[in-house]
């Protein structure tokens, strides 16, 4: 079987912002998607000849006119070298200049060189070609670097300095140091924002004499001003930084006002050709569409949330949290709040604050104090969610809360019912809600928590359902016992399936304990205690899927995270590879050979990972692992990764009825690829099912690879570009399709019926 790693988050917020004559800000949703660049795309703009074409460029090399609306290219201009923006003269459609830089990138730690070079557009020849020598160096951003609506002069930062280039004359002037900088749209007049959080306007600076620019300053920020935009008639001028706030400045007034509470910090600003629109994308990967006029937020386009400022040894300390109630992924947000991130729809449907305290920025990169939630768990409904909160200081009492929250219908959110502080004198190392199904020991038992922390302490937390006046006859959760297994430290706990038991790993030993009468059963101890780090946190809820102690295996592998599906009992282990690659085991309890492992599956870092039901199950992995579940995972960059099968029907039909309703194919033109999809379905569900999975009765044994016989396969990672990243080489299973010709069904007519319309 052949799978990819298809990445869900979406980063909306690396370059600038762009908004055409046509917004609408009702509903947020994705229009339409222009595909076409082979590399990442640096900048994008409306083409000043015509306002129905969108020029975009990319470090591949290309820049591509297109139609937006009706989503097709129009011409495609290739250059030998990475090109970062496009400035188009105003009376010269052919005379562009360019920011380029060299083929060969340098590594992130050094910023890399890049250029500004005059160049003609060949569209004939579908070339680039270079005019004259590098006029001056600037940098990367694209937003460090504009030109004049006139198309006179060019204006730029580099090393902080402020420098102008006449394009009549090709003289260069420097001043100052400062970090972004817009030009007015009508006026001779420059606006730059410095480290200081100083706004200066600039006037006279083009004056041959030797007299100082007029200057005028404009202080509000605390921090470095990030960007700074005018709006269409100049009247206006919007800043932002890491303050998260909005500062729109009347300039004939000499007034402010202001947007607070955005989120996080502001990266990139812009106006709609009316002003009727305001867009701010956040560092957190948040784009608010504002009306400036009521200084209200009218839409927000949330992808998957960044942690943004993390002092800690994870941005994502709760891991991947999977939700029963609202089937989403939840996971760490800004500090202090928790993201409910729909993988179906890649958007975060509900950011809840748990912290309840207010965004403290921090000065000159030193790490604020912030309350982090560490830990999360949903019971089996989903009705209850228990979360932790710490803030760790070198100077104060460590603060740590445990907080219960209930889900209200009438609400649709979860509501506070119970904090405890603090629930441990140390650090939590897990909490897990008690199972709720049919197959509990105990028919209708009370709702239960368990907390452990890192000197060994076992904390139970019941559900209280005596009426207290004083909390509105509400239940409220109750410490209901308290337990220890010598001195040793806890490090993770795990039911039973049937909730029976309690297993809690001390090291290299684990203890298995009565939950409902707080009493130890049995405590296995085989392990190496060189290996418990790794091997013991992996191996807890593999020993609690058992009913016979005796009846177990042990695997020497030093495992760094494992995940247990929340529908069936599968396990996935990732194991710590080879030239700081992954290796990926998926295997079952009661089975000693894994169902499947997959080699160099990650070259980053994993620090979380979930597996997530699906509703609509594919008949044609009915045998497989992913049958009726996906695989997710989070790298310490924050991109969150699922495992898909390779073309899966589901995911064609998912991708064809995505978007908006009025930008959709019409049905005629995606006929054909619907009946292709569920032809294949079909034909794969009359193969044998020991056909299906590779296995043929004539070679079964010459396609074991190993003596555990594991099932290689090929993981494909792949962005939403569809780039491919990694390929490794492992045995990849043929399809028998032979029942294919059997089938009586034709489709030709069809194809060339829709040939006939496209055409």
């Amino acid at each position: 079987m052949e799978l990819q790693a298809i990445k869900h988050s979406r980063l909306l917020t690396r370059n600038p912002l762009l908004i055409s004559k046509d917004a609408n800000s009702i509903t947020g949703e994705t229009i339409k998607t222009l595909l076409g660049h082979q590399n990442s795309i640096s900048h994008c703009q409306i083409n000043p000849h015509n306002f129905l074409q969108l020029i975009s460029c990319s470090v591949d090399g290309q820049i591509i006119y297109w139609d937006y609306d009706a989503g097709t290219q129009l011409k495609v201009l290739n250059a030998n070298f990475p090109i970062w923006r496009v400035m188009i003269l105003p009376n010269d459609e052919s005379t562009v200049y360019l920011i380029r830089s060299s083929k060969k990138l340098v590594s992130k730690k050094k910023e890399t060189p890049a250029y500004v070079i005059q160049a003609k557009l060949l569209p004939e020849d579908n070339k680039i070609q270079c005019v004259g020598n590098i006029l001056f160096s600037v940098k990367l951003n694209p937003k460090y670097c504009q030109m004049s609506p006139d198309g006179s002069y060019i204006a730029s930062i580099a090393k902080r300095s402020l420098r102008i280039y006449d394009v009549k004359t090709g003289k260069l002037s420097k001043r100052n140091r400062l970090t972004c900088i817009a030009i007015h749209p009508s006026e001779n007049c420059i606006a730059t924002g410095d480290r200081q959080g100083k706004i200066i306007l600039w006037r006279r600076y083009r004056n041959n004499s030797n007299q100082e620019p007029i200057q005028l300053e404009l202080h509000w920020h605390a921090h470095p001003v990030l960007d700074i935009q005018y709006n269409i008639d100049g009247s206006c001028l919007l800043s932002g930084g890491s303050e998260s706030v909005l500062v729109i400045w009347q300039l004939r007034t000499e007034t402010k006002r202001f947007l607070p509470r955005l989120g996080s910090s502001i990266l990139h600003i812009n106006s709609s050709h009316d002003y009727s629109i305001v867009a701010v994308s956040l560092k957190d990967n948040v784009i608010h569409l504002i009306s400036p006029s009521e200084l209200v937020i009218k839409q927000s386009i949330q992808g998957l949330h960044k942690v943004c400022d993390w002092h800690q040894s994870s941005p994502v300390p709760t891991g991947l949290v999977y939700d029963p109630r609202s089937r989403a992924i939840v996971l760490n947000s800004i500090p202090g709040s928790l993201q409910f991130y729909d993988v179906r729809s890649h958007k975060t449907t509900n950011l809840m604050d748990v912290v309840g305290e207010n965004y403290i920025v921090s000065h000159n990169n030193k790490p604020t104090n912030l309350t982090q939630v560490t830990h999360v768990a949903f019971n089996s409904s989903g009705n209850w969610l228990a979360t932790i909160e710490s803030r760790n200081s070198d100077n104060s009492v460590t603060e740590m809360k445990l907080k219960f929250w209930e889900f209200s219908e009438i609400s649709q959110s979860f509501i506070l019912n119970t904090t405890v502080e603090p629930p441990h004198t140390e650090f939590v190392t897990a909490i897990i809600f008690r199972p709720e199904n049919d197959s509990s020991a105990i028919p209708d038992q009370a709702p239960m928590l368990v907390t452990t922390d890192s000197i060994g302490y076992i904390k139970t937390w019941l559900l209280n359902f005596q009426i207290d006046s004083i909390r509105d006859d509400k239940p409220s959760w109750i410490c209901h016992s308290i337990s220890r297994y010598r001195d040793s430290s806890a490090k993770a706990a795990g039911f039973s399936y049937d909730s029976s038991l309690l297993g809690v790993a001390y090291e290299e030993i684990i203890t298995l304990w009565d939950p409902n009468r707080n009493e130890i059963q049995k405590t296995l101890s085989h392990l190496v205690k060189s290996e418990k780090v790794h091997v013991l946190t992996s191996l807890q809820q593999l020993l609690l899927g058992f009913y016979a102690f005796g009846a177990y295996y042990h695997a020497p592998l030093r495992v760094s995270l494992l995940t247990k599906s929340p529908s069936t009992c599968h396990l996935a282990a990732l194991v710590k590879g080879k030239n700081s690659t992954s290796v990926l085991y998926v295997f079952s309890p009661d089975e000693s050979k894994s169902l499947a492992v997959l080699r160099d599956f990650s070259n980053q870092q994993v620090i979380g990972a979930t597996f997530l039901p699906i509703l609509q199950k594919s008949p044609s992995q009915k045998d497989s692992w992913l049958h009726n579940q996906r695989y997710y995972f989070i790298t310490n960059s924050q991109d969150l990764y699922s495992l898909e099968p390779e073309d899966s029907p589901d995911t064609i039909n998912e991708e064809m009825f995505t978007g908006a309703s009025h930008v959709l194919p019409s049905m005629t033109t995606v006929c054909s690829q619907f009946v292709k999809s569920s032809l294949e379905t079909v034909a794969n569900a009359d193969i044998p099912n020991r056909q299906r999975n590779g296995v043929h009765d004539s070679d079964s044994d010459s396609d074991i690879e190993s003596e555990n016989s594991d099932e290689e396969i090929i993981v494909n990672r792949r962005n939403n570009d569809t780039e491919r990243i990694d390929e490794v080489e492992a045995m990849e299973i043929e399809k028998d399709t032979h029942n294919l010709d059997n089938l009586e069904m034709n489709f030709d007519w069809m194809h060339e019926f829709v040939s006939e319309i496209s055409t």
